[in-house]
């Protein structure tokens, strides 16, 4: 923005009266664009990029892609699809383990009731899931979508894991 067009917007701030103040901006509206029209001379695309920019920018919605808009959730709908995509995540993981390794499903049932109940750490959930999870990293991914704010997610050592979860089969080996 050059010197002049400041000015005009200093004097807008500076004046009480509304009726000039509306003068003053458009004033100082039309300075500027007369000011970039005067650099983008000989680059007229640019120039219609940067009205277009602007008649969004006044329509608020320069951030958003036409025909998209942002919608505020409430705090009982955010829990409704945090639910739908937590119970759509358990569906997942007992439809892959439903044959052979049904255990699989029955443990993760398992570790995350032992939470829930606070027998078991945030932490100490992560890892067992980590471990029971090892050779499906797309749903130990997805797993960590659900992990409190503020979880540290960190590299896993599995044989690290290993040796927490089973502590005696550990030693046996």
């Amino acid at each position: 923005m050059t010197c002049t067009a400041v000015h005009e917007m200093v004097r807008y701030g500076q004046s009480h009266d509304g009726s000039s103040a509306q003068k003053l901006i458009t004033n100082a509206a039309f300075t500027y664009l007369k000011e970039v029209n005067d650099i983008f001379y000989d680059q007229r695309e640019n120039f219609d990029m940067f009205l277009d920019l602007m008649k969004d920018f006044t329509a608020q919605s320069i951030f958003l892609p036409k025909g998209y808009e942002i919608t505020v959730i409430d705090d009982e709908e955010q829990k409704r699809i945090e639910f739908e995509e937590a119970l759509s995540f358990v569906t997942k993981v007992k439809k892959r383990f439903q044959n052979e390794e049904d255990h699989v499903y029955k443990s993760f049932f398992d570790i995350l009731k032992m939470y829930k109940k606070e027998h078991k750490s945030i932490n100490r959930v992560y890892h067992e899931i980590a471990a029971l999870f090892h050779h499906h990293p797309d749903l130990f991914h997805e797993f960590t979508r659900f992990l409190p704010r503020g979880f540290k997610i960190t590299e896993i050592d599995f044989q690290t894991v290993e040796m927490l979860i089973n502590p005696l089969n550990s030693l046996m080996i």
